[in-house]
């Protein structure tokens, strides 16, 4: 037996996404065996959110490289780009210790073979390109598209409504939407955790609401430590817009499941929960409607109502009756001169492995 492939036999460990009824929801393909930690140095934490910056105010000039890549394939790209890119970067909020896990290229390079090999990555082929209106980018007011078909979710008892909460942060003045995927994690946005690009930096004082609505008050939770992708955090590319939260203590409200999928095209009907700044604070909202761009590193929305304050929200599908999975995070609104959409970052079975990675001694991924 050569070693190539009994480092493929070893790299190959099937483990699977666990939700709240601990059943399986998606294979994993293969873990990182040789990453290496390297201290960044502390924090300051002086981010400043804008996310007047993610729902901008008028059309985006892409010529001016102003406007989301939508074409990008990870296998596709230079391997050692991708790894920098792919390579989380964690801070402890309470220290401001900063850590990246730097990834070895070559098990990336195996990592993505194997995901070929299996068809979990994602292809770029016509998995629901979006159609072309030209009117698209007068129909919307207040970031929603007519007909605004949110409906208030109060109580919140289904999954994964009852686990998504208001997160806060820089002392409580701005807030992000976040789901538990954990029982003590919580999945957002990268831009709700960190402001992005090389001159941003972490927030200050993140603080989980679980369960927030109109009709209860959670107590908050402190957040001890916070995760992101190197494509974030260094290039604030919104594809790479994907981060989670480790809570103080367990919140023992079970968590929602996450996962990835070949297959998510435009005939399938998805929702989202948030927290809406154009409705009274704390109450709890969903949206729902199905995929107008499939593409291999985000999801394309011209139906779901999103606004300022659904920052970080999930967008997931019931795969299986009863069964709900989350497949990527809500970055923002992007304009063109003829079209505007909403996008989410999407989970990949490389992201998915490197954030059971940040996760794993809690949940079984």
């Amino acid at each position: 037996m050569n070693k190539t492939f009994v480092g493929l036999v070893v790299l190959i460990m099937v483990w699977s996404a666990w939700g709240e009824n601990d059943e399986p929801k998606k294979q994993r393909v293969a873990r990182f065996p040789h990453k290496v930690e390297r201290p960044l140095g502390k924090t300051e934490f002086t981010g400043v959110f804008q996310e007047d910056k993610y729902f901008p105010t008028g059309p985006d000039d892409k010529e001016n490289g102003q406007g989301p890549s939508r074409g990008g394939r990870e296998e596709e790209e230079d391997v050692e780009v991708l790894a920098s890119e792919l390579s989380p970067v964690s801070v402890n909020l309470r220290t401001g210790e900063q850590v990246q896990l730097t990834i070895d290229p070559q098990d990336l390079m195996t990592v993505l073979e194997i995901g070929k090999a299996l068809q979990a990555e994602e292809s770029s082929g016509d998995a629901g390109g979006a159609d072309e209106d030209e009117e698209s980018g007068d129909r919307r007011r207040m970031f929603i598209f007519a007909p605004d078909n949110r409906v208030e979710i109060d109580p919140a008892t289904g999954t994964p409504a009852r686990h998504v909460g208001i997160l806060t942060f820089n002392h409580g003045n701005q807030y992000c939407t976040g789901t538990l995927i954990g029982p003590r994690h919580v999945l957002t946005s990268g831009h709700c955790v960190h402001s992005g690009g090389s001159n941003g930096d972490w927030y200050a004082g993140l603080v989980f609401y679980p369960g927030q609505t109109r009709s209860y008050e959670p107590a908050g939770i402190d957040g001890v430590d916070a995760w992101a992708l190197n494509g974030w955090i260094n290039n604030a590319n919104s594809e790479y817009d994907i981060a989670i939260v480790k809570l103080e203590t367990n919140t023992g409200l079970g968590f929602a499941s996450f996962g990835y999928h070949p297959g998510l095209s435009n005939n399938w009907n998805m929702r989202s929960n948030g927290y809406p700044n154009d409705k009274m604070w704390g109450t709890h909202w969903r949206t729902e409607g199905k995929p107008s761009g499939v593409n291999p590193l985000s999801i394309e929305f011209r139906n779901l109502d999103l606004v300022n304050g659904c920052s970080g929200s999930a967008i997931h599908y019931e795969l299986e009756a009863g069964h709900r999975i989350i497949y990527g995070t809500f970055f923002g609104e992007w304009w063109t001169s003829t079209d505007r959409w909403n996008q989410f970052s999407r989970i990949t079975s490389t992201r998915f492995s490197l954030m059971c990675d940040f996760i794993n001694n809690e949940v079984v991924c």
